[in-house]
């Protein structure tokens, strides 16, 4: 009983929870699908965007050790992530910026290494509701400096079957995130600029296991790129996350 426990915590703290970012270690979140001239906004209006994203990683312990639930292989999570997002930026001023909106509906199909069959449900991810404030014409050291300030709540309503405890990897975290982040972008000519997203994220308790409460507790986090143009139609960048 107590090895099904730790097997279930460890997984939680990093695994099924990440039907947004899928980094294996990390609570869910935005772990690198955007960076690249990220606090541009073309103008309000409604955009529909798509992002595909696939991992694949071994699962390990706080210290940083492969983890072995049955003493022998070490169990490995391949995940592929369909990321839709809705953004509305309307017309309305506030605070010397534009008001929008933000919904992101995340489709994720889970898989394990054998010999182990530890995933529950695939599908719907926890869906993301957002709002936030668009600056365009801001400037820093006199550059263009669009930028950006957004809460997102991630609710956990998506697929998640976890089998009396023997399934504990979904596609639902089951429990509640709160994650305001600011987006910015700095233009050093019409060619180079340099974004920054900084996130920081406020994990409820994940109450699945009978008598027993866990939280992944407050994470943050920096996505960074820089980007140059060297044609019409091309744009290089170094994007670290």
């Amino acid at each position: 009983m107590m090895k099904k426990f730790l097997l279930k915590a460890i997984i939680l703290t990093g695994l099924f929870s990440n039907v947004y970012g899928q980094d294996l270690n990390q609570a869910p979140g935005n772990y690198g699908l955007t960076s690249v001239i990220d606090g541009a906004v073309p103008g309000p209006g409604f955009y529909l965007m798509e992002y595909a994203s696939y991992f694949s990683g071994k699962v390990q312990d706080f210290d940083g050790n492969n983890v072995k639930p049955n003493g022998t292989d070490e169990l490995e999570i391949n995940t592929f992530l369909l990321l839709n997002q809705g953004i509305w930026l309307t017309n309305q001023k506030m605070l010397g910026g534009n008001l929008l909106f933000d919904l992101l509906i995340p489709i994720v199909n889970l898989d394990t290494n054998d010999p182990y069959d530890l995933v529950g449900k695939s599908g719907l991810g926890d869906i993301v509701v957002g709002t936030g404030i668009q600056w365009f014409d801001t400037k820093l050291f006199g550059l263009s400096f669009p930028n950006r300030l957004e809460f997102d709540f991630i609710l956990p309503i998506g697929s998640y079957d976890d089998e009396g405890g023997t399934k504990p990897i979904n596609a639902s975290s089951k429990y509640f995130s709160f994650e305001p982040y600011w987006a910015s972008t700095l233009f050093f000519n019409k060619d180079f600029s340099m974004s920054l997203r900084n996130h920081l994220t406020f994990n409820g308790k994940y109450k699945e296991i009978s008598n027993t409460e866990v939280q992944v507790g407050i994470n943050y986090r920096l996505n960074y790129s820089f980007e140059h143009i060297v044609g019409t139609s091309v744009n290089l960048q170094l994007k670290v996350d």
